[in-house]
């Protein structure tokens, strides 16, 4: 039999025990990890789709192995969110390197970068809305700042809201929402019901018609404890979105700015809360 000739630009690459073939057309830096990969034997399950490949819920070699013949351009079951877990618009041989080094149980932070699916959401039509702010580790919601909301649309076509802003007050007040640091209480202080004014709505249609809606947690996640300060809970009849980006539908920061903004906006004069 004649030779078989491996096509230009193919290599091995050694992983542990596993020796894969490779279009090697990823950069120096993607095989130069500080550890060498030993594949686990017992496959490990995955709680989001970046690195699983095959979408099986688990992390395998196989999953790696699935990714480099994307590379190759041979058939596979990667998508971009499965694959590329590296975060930088391609799939290449570093993908692969990583996603089998977390296969193998080594930490490697760039392997949790997988694109996570987002699309626009236009919730301007809306019949109800509810936000609902917390505590995350911390607590710091501007003072004076709409801390809940719930607005709902009448039989009229009008839209009755009941708002309450958070405001400060001793440790021992009855109202303390959550007590620690400074300032050492805040209270949840409800505003005078009202219907909103025609301004009123359209500053809220313009903020609801377009909102990024993440539809997957972040893959970092996995790896990362994030602290928050304030969990935020959108709802539009029953979409419901959070500010946390490990919850399966969240939104980006600018956005839950611009909807806090937005909410602010249909405070009524000082005299109208509760102290």
């Amino acid at each position: 039999m004649g030779e078989r000739r491996r096509p230009a630009g193919w290599g091995t690459v050694r992983l542990g025990s596993v020796i894969v073939l490779a279009g090697l057309v990823g950069t120096a830096e993607a095989l130069s990890a500080t550890s060498t990969p030993s594949p686990s034997a017992t496959p490990r399950a995955v709680s989001d789709a970046c690195a699983d490949a095959d979408g099986d819920g688990l992390l395998t070699v196989t999953d790696g192995v699935q990714t480099l013949r994307a590379v190759a351009e041979l058939p596979t079951t990667c998508t971009p969110f499965r694959c590329d877990v590296d975060g930088n618009a391609a799939i290449t041989v570093s993908d692969g390197i990583l996603i089998l080094m977390r296969a193998a149980g080594i930490y490697a932070p760039r392997a949790f970068d997988c694109p996570v699916p987002s699309r626009e959401r236009d919730f301007s039509d809306f019949a109800s809305f509810t936000l609902s702010r917390r505590s995350g580790l911390g607590f710091c919601p501007d003072i004076g700042s709409v801390l809940d909301a719930e607005i709902e649309r009448q039989s009229d076509g009008t839209y009755l809201a009941r708002l309450w802003v958070a405001d400060e007050g001793p440790l021992d007040h009855p109202d303390c929402v959550f007590s620690f640091g400074e300032p050492p209480c805040i209270r949840r202080v409800p505003v005078a019901e009202r219907a909103l004014t025609d301004d009123d709505i359209e500053i809220l249609r313009d903020a609801f018609r377009s909102v990024v809606v993440y539809e997957a947690r972040h893959p970092s996640c996995a790896a990362v404890a994030y602290d928050y300060c304030v969990l935020d809970r959108f709802d539009w009849d029953g979409a419901v979105v959070s500010n946390d980006l490990c919850t399966s539908a969240w939104m980006p920061f600018g956005d839950r700015e611009r909807l806090g903004d937005a909410l602010d906006r249909l405070l009524p004069a000082s005299e109208d809360v509760a102290r």
